[in-house]
């Protein structure tokens, strides 16, 4: 297997990178942040594989009809490996509708999606096999109406699995054709792909944990879509509908009490577990270079502190709530560059970041 360790990129590359990135930039900035101090190709490979699965995400969360949702979704992964031109320009065509109330960031890589297939291209087999591999599971999976059918937590899992759970076991594997795990590393992380039970695959984990902090504080953004992940089971039998949920108000005292502390505290709870299990992933990553456990470091603890922001009744009625500031985002990256750098442990500043803001912490 040839090592990708020395994190240099021939010109060509380099301006495949660079693209990556601005594409990244304008449909994610948080992802984009993230991914940009990972050590090279690995971070271009990352990038472009995150735009592919952007698109597969955007067109699941679109108002097409279930059936053409279905086809579209499963026709990708091959058009952007091997589609010819017509096929490129007749994907952006069936897209245009779709693309219409989206965010600029995504109308302009609906616009690249030629390039997005001549970057996949340029990857060495390997690298362009495994992330078929897995885009191809994520969209047979999120295309099927049962995946988005969310009844209960468990229910809430399965989806994550096809939505970011496959996603942590691509990382993985790529990971290891970057030079930096291991076969050794990747049988302890993904020992067994079709057990998703919690603490078995923390690749698996990791991508979960993700995935159900984001569903959990864009409630109110999703709702606006027409998208709804929050366990139907939790906030029926409190007596509510999605409709009352997300128009709560702070004199809604009863209802606001009871979609606290039955619907939401029941949902962090449950990704705390997935936070604290993924730091076992990240645990079996090398310290360097450093920007490997600064990556992902940032990306959990983020989503932990997250979690704090949100774990209040004002999160319902409050937009202030709902998210972490440009402040936090920097104390937060300082302290994890610091832990990594002190070679020491990221679940103690995980747990501190449930319950305290990272400026509080001492490494």
């Amino acid at each position: 297997m040839e090592n990708h360790k020395n994190g240099h990129l021939a010109e060509n590359e380099e301006e495949l990178y660079l693209k990556i990135q601005e594409l990244l930039a304008k449909s994610s900035r948080t992802f984009a942040y993230t991914l940009a101090k990972l050590p090279k190709p690995l971070s271009m490979w990352l990038g472009a594989a995150y735009l592919e699965a952007r698109i597969e995400d955007e067109l699941e969360d679109s108002d097409l009809a279930q059936a053409d949702k279905r086809h579209l979704m499963r026709r990708i992964p091959g058009i952007l490996r091997g589609g010819s031109r017509e096929e490129i320009s007749s994907l952006e065509k069936l897209l245009v509708g779709p693309k219409q109330d989206k965010s600029e960031g995504y109308r302009e890589l609906l616009s690249n999606i030629g390039f997005v297939q001549e970057a996949l291209g340029e990857f060495p087999s390997a690298v362009q096999d495994i992330i078929r591999r897995y885009c191809d599971e994520m969209a047979d999976g999120l295309s099927n109406p049962g995946i988005q059918n969310i009844q209960t937590i468990e229910d809430h899992h399965r989806y994550c699995h096809y939505a970011a759970g496959v996603i942590g076991y691509m990382v993985s594997e790529l990971t290891r054709e970057a030079g930096y795990f291991s076969d050794e590393n990747v049988r302890k992380v993904m020992p067994e792909h079709s057990d998703l039970t919690i603490g078995v695959n923390t690749a698996h984990d990791f991508g979960i944990g993700l995935q159900l902090v984001n569903d959990i504080r864009d409630l109110h953004k999703d709702a606006e879509q027409g998208i709804f992940r929050y366990p139907r089971e939790l906030v029926e039998k409190q007596g509510l509908d999605y409709s009352k949920l997300v128009n709560l108000k702070e004199s809604d005292k009863d209802e606001l009490d009871k979609a606290y502390n039955h619907i939401l505290v029941p949902q962090i709870e449950d990704a705390k577990k997935y936070i604290v299990s993924a730091n076992q992933w990240i645990e079996e990553l090398p310290y360097n270079p450093v920007g490997l456990r600064q990556s992902w470091g940032d990306a959990l603890s983020m989503s932990a502190y997250t979690l704090k922001v949100i774990d209040t009744p004002k999160f319902f009625y409050d937009e202030n709530y709902r998210k972490i500031s440009r402040e936090d985002v920097a104390s937060i990256d300082a302290k994890v560059l610091e832990i990594v750098q002190s070679k020491k442990s990221l679940l103690p500043f995980l747990e501190h970041l449930f319950i305290k803001d990272a400026s509080s912490y001492t490494v």
